[in-house]
């Protein structure tokens, strides 16, 4: 989040409430899958996903 954006009261209050509805084990997950498609991507071995 930008400096502008954690200073608007109203833009921090609706990210927080947002964030009660993140399932953190599925986000985490997802960005760790798409940390390795990268990866393979670089090294020339990316396979198509589902």
């Amino acid at each position: 989040m930008s400096r502008a954006s954690a200073s608007n009261p109203t833009l921090a209050r609706e990210t927080g409430i947002f964030r009660n509805y993140i399932d953190n084990a599925k986000l985490n997950a997802l960005v760790e899958e798409a940390k390795k498609r990268m990866a393979q991507t670089k090294s020339g071995s990316a396979t198509p996903g589902p």
